[in-house]
Parts: C-alpha cells; sequence; structure tokens
C-alpha cells in the first residue's frame, strides 16, 4: 500500500543537500508559486476543506486499506501514536534521523515539508491519488531546497529573506498557470533576467 521506495528516494535526495542559505533569486519565487498552486490541485481534489497551502495533503487521502497512523513520520505528528523504538520500522528510523540531520536553523515550515514531502512520496502512487494526474506535490520545493533558498510564512506572506510576497486565495493559486520547467537552465535563466 504505501510506496516506500518513493519515500526513501525523498529522504535520500534531502539527506545529501547542502543546506545553506544562498541568496533570493527569482527562480525561488517562482518554485514556490508552484507550490502554492500544485497545492491548491492537491487539497481540492482530495476533497479536503481546508485549502490552505500549508497543511499535509497526505493526511487527506482516503483509502480503504490504509492506515494513515502507519504512513512515514507519523510519529513527528502532534497526534503521534508512541513508537517501540528503533529497529520497530526502518523506514520511520530513518525518517527520525532525517528529521534530526535538518538544520536547526531551518524555518519550522521547511522542516515540516520535507517530512511532507517523504509522506506524500508514499503515497502518490496509490490508485486514489492517481486518478486525479496530480504533478509531485513537492517537487518545487524540493527543488528550491536543492538551490539553496529558503522561506518562512508571516502574516499571509511567503518571506524569502527580503523579498516577500503574498499567498493568494485557493482561486486564484488554481487559476494560475503550470511552470513551463525544472530545469536547471530554465531557472538559471530566470535568475538573471
Amino acid at each position: 500500500m504505501i510506496d516506500e521506495l518513493a519515500a526513501y528516494a525523498v529522504i535520500e535526495r534531502l539527506w545529501t543537500l547542502d543546506w545553506r542559505f544562498k541568496d533570493t533569486r527569482p527562480s525561488h519565487v517562482a518554485l514556490v508559486r508552484e507550490y502554492l498552486r500544485r497545492s491548491a490541485l492537491a487539497t481540492r481534489a482530495l476533497g479536503a476543506t481546508d485549502l490552505s497551502p500549508w497543511n499535509d495533503p497526505a493526511g487527506f487521502v482516503r483509502h480503504p486499506d490504509l492506515d494513515l497512523n502507519v504512513v512515514p513520520g507519523y510519529t513527528l505528528l502532534s497526534s503521534a501514536p508512541e513508537y517501540p523504538g528503533a529497529g520497530f520500522d526502518p523506514l520511520e528510523d530513518r525518517v527520525l534521523a532525517l528529521n534530526q540531520q535538518l538544520p536547526r536553523d531551518f524555518t519550522s515550515l521547511m522542516r515540516t515539508t520535507c517530512l511532507w514531502a517523504v509522506r506524500w512520496a508514499s503515497l502518490q502512487r496509490l490508485p486514489v491519488v492517481q486518478r486525479h494526474g496530480l504533478a509531485d506535490l513537492y517537487e518545487p520545493l524540493l527543488v528550491l531546497y536543492e538551490r539553496g533558498g529558503w522561506f518562512r510564512t508571516e502574516h499571509g506572506q511567503v518571506d524569502f529573506g527580503g523579498v516577500m510576497i503574498s499567498v493568494p486565495s485557493a482561486k486564484r493559486r488554481l487559476q494560475r498557470p503550470p511552470m513551463a520547467s525544472f530545469e536547471p537552465e530554465v531557472l538559471d535563466t530566470l535568475d538573471v533576467t
């Protein structure tokens, strides 16, 4: 039911990143805007009543054979069940190790979106998710982190460390055209224009 290989792949991708904030670039803003658009699509498709872009869409996935208490990262949720300890669930052990490895100066939202990316990857291939044809929800944020991006939210805005953008309504986020490409050359072009 849970795609452990996809979850491990996201964990390894996050594990190997150079987490030093480099600067604020136009590509960082474009990547967050694409995440905001994809988040609106996912929450609407999954029937969520909370269309906030800052939620865990894995929690909205409903399938008769799916127990949300075993989706990777479950021990880090506010309603976490008691965890028996190392060795009980190797995937969860790796999630906990990743959480410890993430930089302490991360914003809480960056840390949380890393956890959500692992959770989403583990469910993305379920038929109940696949039937909506959703693009990989967290790919824009993973690319942002790979490019040295950093952000936090404050009063309905996304702050990139000097540059701020407003978070539009879900309706406006749904109307945005999709980002054409995440290829490094395309993003580099955005940064020099």
